[in-house]
């Protein structure tokens, strides 16, 4: 089961990369419930779940570091996009809360024809918290990673100057602003809007320093190799192992 989910989850990460809008996550709700034999809407409950879990922790992470690595200098650009991610996640936890304390008076209001499928949707959605300790350390632990993979990037390159704690809080910002910015379904893995993202938030910390975009363009370059072709390549590995797998099943079965 842990090497089939992981299958999984590679193959959903290979679909957000190439396709727009993360359909891959409905491709992985759609491929648990296949080998999983488990409900859609259980599945879709599960995956919302996850998704949600990821912008609070992303939050919690995103703001302290917007706030030291730019002080009172924060564009308005910037924080509007901070106060919509913030009431969006407000908006989550506010519905999964009122989904744990009024589990009964909720499914009431839903239509009789529905409600089966909304049982399954809470189940899928609350069951996945069920073990919250663990996932939020997990979920911190994924974010971290992030933030330090351009971390090191900045500091191959020398792309950021100041202390210790300005070039982690801004390489914590700018890693998790990118990863916001791939949330914005209009290309596979945010390619284009990603990189021009990138570009305007490394300016705020190296505007004015000698060869400045050339370094920034060869940073913007090294961390999306990592980020982005280093998935798209095991991605790809992943599905057609997969996908030759699935085809010897059913050549066997005819």
């Amino acid at each position: 089961k842990f090497w089939k989910l992981l299958e999984i989850i590679f193959i959903s990460w290979f679909a957000n990369s190439i396709v727009p809008a993360k359909l891959g996550d409905l491709y992985r709700a759609y491929l648990l419930r296949q080998e999983a034999g488990v409900s859609a809407t259980r599945t879709f409950g599960t995956v919302m779940a996850e998704r949600l879990l990821d912008l609070i922790v992303l939050l919690l992470l995103f703001i302290p570091a917007l706030i030291i690595s730019l002080h009172a200098h924060l564009p308005v650009v910037l924080r509007s996009g901070l106060e919509l991610t913030l009431a969006a996640v407000i908006l989550g936890v506010g519905v999964l809360i009122m989904m744990h304390l009024f589990p009964t008076q909720i499914a009431k209001l839903v239509p009789a024809r529905f409600r089966d499928y909304y049982y399954h949707f809470q189940a899928g959605t609350l069951g996945s918290f069920k073990r919250i300790p663990t996932l939020i350390g997990l979920t911190f632990g994924v974010w971290a990673c992030e933030a330090f993979r351009f971390f090191f990037v900045a500091l191959a390159l020398n792309l950021i100057g100041g202390d210790f704690t300005h070039i982690i809080a801004a390489a914590i910002f700018i890693a998790l602003g990118e990863a916001l910015l791939t949330a914005v379904p209009f290309t596979g893995g945010g390619v284009g809007l990603v990189e021009a993202g990138m570009l305007a938030m490394i300016g705020l910390f190296n505007h004015g320093a000698p060869n400045a975009l050339n370094v920034s363009t060869a940073a913007i370059l090294l961390d999306r190799t990592i980020s982005l072709f280093s998935i798209v390549l095991l991605g790809f590995v992943v599905f057609m192992l997969a996908f030759g797998r699935q085809a010897t099943k059913q050549a066997k079965k005819s």
